[in-house]
């Protein structure tokens, strides 16, 4: 392979040659079969690279020293390729065949029907190949031992997808493509959902592999380059080396620590040496976001060669160094967004990584954004979340956008197949910047209900709700506690359709097509035709979760975790896919008032604290009929006393307290089940706490 290497930099270019000499020294005099290598796998148990040669439908192996033969021919088209246990895989565009490593016989040869063209394959630690469908954006997933096919991801995908590698401690796919600013997704392969890892400032990538610290290397046509991410994709990229012609689908030889490139318009392969020492830094945190005061647990992850010497962590955006521990703890005491630095030094090499807007505190107040692309909230269990005759949906709402889709928006704000309701940017026919409420209804029919032209605003907090009756059929909605005037598309009439096996979706619908951008909170979900006094009364209040006819109430104030709990008592706990804590409604809120449907006044009550398990801090709310003296106190499972919360007379109505998860001390106490003890005069009221770090 002779004059294999484009002109670089002096000191680039003798590092790679020296590092190409060490592996292969008979590199230069060997025979070359490649035409358009494509792709390029390594095998470790045998020493050797297996590569596919496209233009050829041809895998050349190259040995040790760097001598070139062909292992298989006559496939047409060779694109991809992968090895797992002794046999190679190979994607051919339609088909995925395999051949035993030892003596080229065929083992697999399964046809796709309906795909165009599979290009990257993985694979990964229980008997499963990943294909990667470039034209129509799917993952197909096949079978090894049964040599049979499933489609695991057929939506969400942005075109071109190109390549993707498997990341075993995080069970997921990681994907690149060929777009410009081309964003790096991962598929968690337990739900499928799809997450946005980074927004890349290039593009055009062929290729992406892993070395054994879990830094991600990419191909980039585009800047005709290797790149290097960390393995959490916050900073920006490295890059590892540019001027090549056409790199292709890539592969890392942990052997040698080297990364092959298969140059498509050069027909050759490049080895690149990955440095042998290195400092890699990177950290996390148990959680990222909660209500102030909150305690975070900080751990490194760094990688280096030789070993780190001495840790600097910022916390709180002042660049001064708060910590020289390795894994600190730090309590955030106000509320706000902060950078967190770390500063490395390991022998002759120093790094500093920070983490932009990583830990976000509250003040009692948080919501959840969704970015306009792919995050959502479920509830899964479909009979216990069922409207027929009546309902009422309230939320608050910060749209940032309509949604999705360029023309019409459809951004999601609640969905549940048969109910849906979502903004609308324009349509031809109806209203334009208003929000939509759709039904399906028992008699066959669908009724659109419209409020009027630039009834929604962009850039601001509102309050939406909708009401229906099925009794009288009267359907309305209200913005801002206000009655609107609604424009049907047909007149609505009798019952909702049978809803029972639909799930329930918060910022996106079934299909995760029409995704909201912007923030949702306060989600109420009724049973009942609430009146529009009902809804302007109490729209800037706290349910106490006990309130007749409420079928689930999410307040979204856990401030961290993927969960929403429900605080009504039939606990409709949700999953969280992709959205973000971030701060909550500016309402000052207080809880309804005495005389409200739930409170009970002639004995005092005391409510589920919330969230219910905690990490952090959790709220504590209690009742009182009358003015008393009040001990409010923490014990331990062995009754032991951990904190005096309150101690001393208080009025008549609600109150409200905060336990942080310290004890008298000051101290954080362990994990476990706590007991929150609440005594008067005449009363003592006990409730279980559990607390998760």
């Amino acid at each position: 392979m002779r004059n294999n290497f484009l002109p670089l930099r002096a000191s680039v270019k003798s590092k790679i040659l020296l590092g190409l000499f060490l592996i292969f020294p008979s590199l230069l005099f060997t025979q070359n079969y490649l035409n358009g290598p494509e792709c390029v796998s390594y095998d470790v148990s045998r020493n050797c690279y297996y590569v596919s040669s496209f233009n050829s439908g041809s895998i050349v192996c190259i040995d040790s020293n760097g001598v070139q033969t062909v292992f298989k021919s006559g496939l047409g088209r060779a694109l991809g390729n992968y090895i797992v246990g002794d046999t190679l895989f190979v994607s051919s565009g339609t088909r995925i065949t395999g051949y035993h490593l030892d003596h080229g016989s065929q083992v697999m040869d399964l046809a796709i029907p309906g795909s165009v063209q599979i290009d990257g394959i993985t694979a990964d630690t229980s008997g499963h190949l990943y294909g990667l469908d470039s034209n129509l954006r799917k993952i197909f997933c096949i079978d090894i031992l049964s040599q049979q096919y499933s489609v695991l991801l057929d939506h969400g995908l942005p075109p071109l997808p190109q390549d993707a590698l498997y990341d075993a401690p995080n069970n997921r796919l990681i994907l690149c493509g060929f777009l410009g600013h081309a964003p790096i997704l991962a598929v968690n392969l337990a739900d499928t959902t799809l997450d946005t890892l980074v927004i890349t400032p290039m593009g055009s990538f062929d290729g992406i592999c892993a070395d054994e610290h879990g830094n991600l290397y990419l191909s980039s046509w585009e800047t005709l380059g290797i790149h290097r991410y960390h393995d959490n994709c916050i900073n920006p990229p490295a890059t590892i080396i540019s001027g090549l012609n056409g790199p292709a689908n890539i592969c890392y030889n942990p052997k040698d620590r080297v990364i092959a490139v298969p140059e498509f318009n050069a027909n050759r392969v490049l080895f690149i040496p990955v440095p042998q020492t290195y400092l890699t830094p990177r950290f996390r945190a148990n959680i990222t976001s909660g209500h102030a005061p909150v305690q975070i647990q900080f751990e490194d992850l760094s990688r280096a060669r030789p070993p780190i010497t001495s840790w600097g962590w910022d916390f709180d955006n002042d660049g001064n160094i708060d910590s020289q521990d390795p894994n600190p703890q730090w309590t955030f005491t106000d509320p706000g967004t902060y950078d967190v630095r770390l500063q490395l030094s390991s022998d002759s090499l120093q790094e500093e990584f920070i983490m932009t807007e990583y830990i976000r505190v509250f003040s009692g107040e948080s919501a959840l954004s969704f970015d306009g692309e792919q995050s959502s909230v479920s509830y899964d269990s479909t009979q216990a979340l069922h409207f027929s005759d009546q309902l009422t949906l309230e939320a608050w709402i910060y749209p940032e956008g309509w949604g999705e889709n360029s023309v019409y928006g459809q951004g999601r704000i609640i969905d549940k197949q048969q109910i849906s309701l979502y903004l609308q940017k324009w349509h031809p026919a109806f209203p334009d910047s208003c929000l939509v409420l759709k039904l399906s209804l028992a008699n066959g029919s669908t009724v659109y209900g419209y409020t009027p032209d630039r009834s929604i605003h962009l850039a601001c907090w509102q309050h939406v709700a909708v009401t229906y009756n099925g009794h009288n059929n009267m359907l309305k909605m209200y913005i801002d506690g206000i009655d609107q005037s609604v424009t049907f598309s047909a007149l609505p009439s009798g019952f909702i359709a049978d809803n029972s096996q639909s799930r329930f979706i918060l910022g996106n619908d079934e299909g995760g097509a029409y995704t909201f951008a912007g923030v949702i909170d306060d989600v109420r979900l009724w049973g009942i035709e609430r009146t529009e006094q009902e809804i302007r009364t109490h729209w800037g209040q706290l349910l106490l979760g006990t309130e007749p006819g409420l079928s689930c109430y999410w307040p979204m104030n856990e401030g961290n975790g993927d969960s929403l709990i429900d605080l009504s008592p039939l606990g409709h706990h949700a999953l969280i896919h992709g959205a973000t804590w971030v701060t909550g409604t500016p309402f000052s809120a207080s809880f309804i008032q005495e005389g409200h449907p739930g409170i009970v006044a002639q004995s005092p009550e005391l409510y589920p604290n919330y969230p219910n398990p905690f990490n952090g801090s959790t709220r504590i709310r209690f009742y009182l009929p009358q003015s008393a003296s009040t001990v409010v106190r923490v014990f331990d499972v062995t009754g032991r006393l951990i904190k005096s919360l309150f101690e001393g007379d208080k009025e008549k109505g609600i109150h409200q307290l905060v336990w942080d998860g310290l004890d008298g001390n000051g101290d954080g106490v362990s994990s476990g089940i706590y007991f929150l003890q609440m005594t008067t005069d005449q009363y003592t009221l006990t409730s279980r706490m559990q607390l998760l770090k």
